[in-house]
């Protein structure tokens, strides 16, 4: 466990600030620029480190540079322009300045209820740090990933003024095994991944199919521990074309007994834990 940068502050300059651009273009002077930006955007201020905004004027020469770098990163956004609320919206992982938490932000103050960014990450990260070379993994991740040094990186450090750390620790996650093999060949081809001579944001694309595909593979893998089923798992997979096929059928086959996998787990889980209570109950 440990503390989460939730910046607020830096949520709000990138997605709840609309009138940045129309301010931009306004044939005034640069300090009305900043004058008149600045009462607009303390209107909607969460009051959640966003009161005192004076800083941006330091850590940018003119507003026209500020509101370029608004839009620059902008352009970088996950589903940017999806109707999510703002404070649930992310910018692309330039480093570890621009990784931060999905808020709710009501009256009531600010609160990680994990409406869209749920616990994946969570499992993701269990089961690389529990991977026999997790620590050589961690050790590349944080020479190429986590660069503060990094110019994109420094300036998105730069829209967030002073770190707004959570008050509050919290628990990662639950995830039983301590090892498995899974976690290794997760890990095996991240390395792998990272080996090859490309830079990191496009390996990340890679590293990003590969997680998802891992995961899916442990899902299935242990639902099928659950229920006594020792047979690998198989996906059958189409060449989408306009006539309905028998690869078309074996897939579509392929694809509803893997979904219905969890279910028969879920339900194997609590014939089994129906039996201990039964058998507990006999021997008192």
């Amino acid at each position: 466990m440990g503390l989460r940068q939730r910046r607020c502050t830096r949520s709000g300059l990138l997605f709840n600030n609309p009138f940045v651009e129309t301010i931009r273009e306004r044939s005034i002077t640069d300090d009305e620029k900043w004058r008149e930006w600045t009462v607009l955007f303390a209107q909607d201020a969460t009051k959640h480190g966003d009161e005192e905004m004076s800083y941006l004027r330091t850590a940018f020469s003119s507003f026209d540079d500020f509101a370029k770098a608004i839009e620059l990163l902008r352009s970088s956004a996950f589903e940017a322009r999806s109707n999510k609320r703002w404070s649930s919206k992310f910018v692309f992982p330039f480093g570890p300045d621009a990784m931060f938490e999905d808020l709710r932000i009501d009256s009531g103050g600010a609160s990680n209820d994990r409406r869209f960014f749920a616990r994946t990450g969570e499992l993701l990260y269990l089961m690389l740090s529990r991977a026999s070379r997790g620590p050589e993994l961690g050790t590349q991740l944080s020479q190429r990933l986590f660069n503060r040094a990094a110019p994109m990186n420094r300036l998105v450090r730069a829209l967030q003024g002073e770190p707004q750390l959570a008050s509050n620790a919290r628990d990662v996650g639950h995830l039983p095994p301590e090892s498995h093999p899974r976690f290794d060949q997760l890990c095996e081809d991240w390395l792998a991944i990272l080996a090859k001579d490309m830079p990191i944001y496009d390996a990340l694309e890679h590293l990003i199919a590969s997680a998802g595909l891992n995961l899916l593979l442990y899902f299935l893998e242990q639902a099928k521990a659950q229920t006594g089923d020792a047979d690998p798992v198989e996906f059958v997979c189409e060449i989408v074309s306009k006539e309905r096929t028998k690869i078309r059928a074996l897939s579509g086959d392929s694809y509803q007994l893997n979904q219905g996998l969890s279910l028969k787990a879920s339900d194997a889980w609590r014939c089994t834990r129906r039996q201990m209570w039964i058998l507990a109950g006999a021997m008192t």
